[in-house]
């Protein structure tokens, strides 16, 4: 699951200035649990790929 998310997030499936899709949603799409899904974007974060604004949501970071 994070190896896709990661690949549309490069890929620029996602607007900079519009959020990921929310943990439920994502948890819904790929089929697994909430935790998981607070995993991957962990990891996504700590790789630069995405930001999450307290309240907002997870952004895509902006292109490097």
């Amino acid at each position: 699951m994070a190896d896709d998310l990661a690949a549309r997030v490069r890929a620029g499936d996602f607007q900079q200035d519009v959020p990921l899709p929310s943990e439920t949603q994502l948890a819904q799409h790929y089929e697994v649990a909430k935790g998981t899904v607070r995993r991957a974007l962990a990891l996504l974060r700590d790789q630069g790929l995405v930001f999450t604004v307290s309240g907002r949501g997870t952004y895509p970071s902006p292109p490097a």
